[in-house]
């Protein structure tokens, strides 16, 4: 994940480090008629911990807000346009050189394929995949003072839209 201050240059007076952990299970259900018809569906359950200390052993961050935005693309449309799955809002007293860990509440996402053939071949998706994640933290004035986000999401996201 990349981390910026508000101003973009990099220092910022905490540092983050983020995990991220995905359970996906699939199911296959297979029919077959005078046809051939595959269906299979995928759940994912994702969970986040964010460890924020200091970047100095003198400094103390005091009264933050943490935000965290999940995202997700929809897999039948062809384009890759994530959009907000959920955003999830921790108040931290204080933040020192000793690590403060975050878990965040798990988010789940779902899709599912049919794979039909009859003369000719097809598929059809539908349903959300995780598409990644966006930390934001403010200080007690509502400053943004630093943001990380995954590289997919990153990419493709306007980071301006959360402010």
């Amino acid at each position: 994940m990349r981390a910026t201050d508000a101003s973009g240059r990099g220092i910022a007076p905490i540092r983050a480090e983020v995990m991220l952990a995905s359970d996906v299970s699939t199911d296959k259900v297979r029919s077959v008629y005078s046809s051939y018809v595959q269906e299979s569906s995928r759940e994912g359950t994702h969970l986040v911990r964010v460890g924020l200390r200091s970047t100095s052993l003198k400094n103390v961050v005091e009264n933050i807000t943490v935000y965290l935005h999940y995202f997700s693309d929809n897999v039948s449309d062809k384009r890759i346009e994530p959009e907000e799955l959920a955003v999830q809002k921790v108040s931290v007293q204080r933040v020192g050189s000793d690590t403060v860990y975050i878990d965040f509440p798990p988010v789940s996402t779902s899709m599912e394929t049919d794979n039909y053939s009859y003369y000719i071949r097809r598929s059809v998706s539908y349903g959300d995949k995780f598409y990644g994640i966006i930390l934001s933290v403010l200080d007690e004035k509502s400053e943004l003072i630093l943001q990380s986000a995954s590289t997919s999401v990153l990419q493709s996201y306007d980071l301006g839209k959360l402010k």
